[in-house]
């Protein structure tokens, strides 16, 4: 699968909310932890909080739960963490062969 990482410190949640309402085939999902700002005013995304579901469990049973309820052909996964501390979910991501485009906004370094 093709993962394209989008590093940005600010105005992230709004080209987020942009991408989402302008695309409609996009899966938007917030993969958050509570003591970082994340966007929370998005409609029609899935808020997925990261101390609730490890990396593994968010790639191998949440990502395909949310593919099959919705036509959805790319996946926007916005997080509120840097590319290194989400070397393991790239990983994971890059491995997953249900969908050809995912999305990843992370925090500049």
């Amino acid at each position: 699968m093709n993962v394209h990482i989008y590093k940005g410190q600010v105005q992230k949640s709004i080209i987020f909310e942009q991408m989402i309402s302008s695309w409609k085939h996009a899966l938007g999902i917030v993969y958050y932890t509570q003591d970082e700002p994340y966007p929370n005013h998005v409609g029609g995304v899935y808020m997925m909080p990261r101390d609730l579901m490890k990396e593994d469990e968010f790639v191998d049973e949440a990502i395909p739960y949310l593919m099959e309820e919705t036509d959805a052909q790319m996946v926007i996964i916005y997080t509120n963490h840097t590319e290194e501390e989400n070397l393991y979910l790239i990983e994971k991501l890059r491995a997953f062969k249900d969908i050809r485009t995912v999305i990843l906004m992370c925090k500049e370094d």
